[in-house]
């Protein structure tokens, strides 16, 4: 592995390589701003007071706030799934995810709310790059858990994950295709 600068660069070419991976449609504002995210929240401790929906729907008049929850929910799903969804499916949290980044284009200054609205619209694709990143990183050992939580939950976010890693689940036959 080699050893980065510092945390932006880490971050960075961790972005970036997970997209070139996963063959997503590459947009650098997107890319610009995910590594940003993941630098502050690696920096800075970012802390949502109540539940993600009580604080959305708290809040729907605060840009701060409303990019808060899409980010949190954002970096929890991508690289902590395991702690975020104790209680909900992701297709829970990838669409209150959206919704907060779709209020935050609304809004942020005109200079901006272009990619929160594009962030948005692609929510569960960069909740993907950002479990791909996580996977590149921690041996893979979230595939198991994905696998897992699909088994348990046949949740849209956990089956493209594995459908992602080259892995499909045939539910007639209930074996794994691979």
């Amino acid at each position: 592995m080699i050893v980065k600068e510092n945390i932006v660069e880490f971050f960075k070419d961790a972005v970036e390589k997970s997209a070139k991976k996963i063959d997503m449609e590459r947009n650098p504002a997107a890319e610009f701003y995910l590594t940003k995210m993941l630098s502050e929240f690696a920096k800075i401790n970012k802390r949502i007071e109540e539940p993600f929906a009580i604080e959305y729907l708290k809040n729907t008049n605060s840009f701060y706030k409303m990019k808060l929850v899409g980010d949190t929910l954002l970096f929890g799903l991508g690289i902590f799934p395991e702690k975020i969804r104790k209680h909900m499916s992701p297709d829970y949290f990838i669409g209150l995810g959206s919704m907060a980044y779709a209020k935050s284009s609304q809004l942020a200054p005109k200079s901006s709310s272009e990619l929160f609205l594009y962030l948005s619209k692609n929510f569960p694709d960069y909740t993907l790059l950002l479990m791909n990143a996580r996977s590149e990183y921690d041996n893979n050992r979230i595939i198991f858990y994905e696998f897992e939580k699909f088994l348990e939950e046949s949740s849209f976010l956990d089956r493209k994950f594995l459908e992602m890693k080259g892995i499909t689940i045939d539910r007639t036959y209930k074996k794994i295709i691979q």
